[in-house]
Order: C-alpha cells, then sequence, then structure tokens
C-alpha cells in the first residue's frame, strides 16, 4: 500500500490506498517516510499524520 501511494499516477488509487493505510494498518510507515517528497500535495496532511499520529 505505502508503494502505491508514492508511486501509483491514478488519483483513485492513490486515495484508496491512502484510505486502506489509514483504517486497516499500524507504522512504522518506512517507504512512506522515506518518499515523502513523491507524495502528491492533497495527500501530504494524511500522510504527515500517519508518520507521526501523536502531533494531532
Amino acid at each position: 500500500m505505502q508503494r502505491i501511494a508514492v508511486t501509483d499516477e491514478d488519483k483513485g488509487i492513490v486515495e484508496e490506498a491512502f484510505h486502506l493505510l489509514e483504517a486497516y494498518t499500524e507504522g512504522p510507515y518506512e517507504i512512506l517516510e522515506k518518499n515523502i517528497d513523491k507524495v502528491p500535495e492533497e495527500y501530504k496532511p494524511t500522510a504527515l499524520y500517519l508518520l507521526n499520529p501523536n502531533n494531532w
């Protein structure tokens, strides 16, 4: 899921990947952390939340 969230071109698939990560998984999210610069801007808040949920 993490790899899809940072590499797929289809926004619908990226959105679904982030939804699944948020709803059904727990970190650490190493791939997401290493590739945060590849996350589309509209999903960066979700990515940052997944990387550090204690800040919210």
